[in-house]
């Protein structure tokens, strides 16, 4: 009985605790709350936006080359 307490305590409180990142449009909340639960994914975008410098890819409004570049790095395998 005190095990099956115990599970049924841990199934619920799995759910709860997760946050669905998706909930969130496309921004810095979602990216914050990404990062949260993978601590890599600053260090891709650091590395994402280091390559578009190293391109010569400077951000500007009106062309979004740098942040079209590092979205696309981002979804990279690697």
């Amino acid at each position: 009985m005190k095990y099956a307490t115990i599970l049924l305590l841990i199934l619920m409180a799995s759910p709860a605790s997760a946050e669905d990142c998706s909930a969130y449009p496309p921004g810095p909340q979602r990216f914050a709350c990404a990062s949260a639960h993978h601590p890599g994914l600053v260090v891709k975008r650091d590395r994402c936006k280091q390559e578009a410098e190293n391109m010569g890819l400077t951000p500007n409004k009106q062309h979004p080359a740098v942040k079209d570049y590092v979205t696309a790095c981002m979804q990279r395998g690697h």
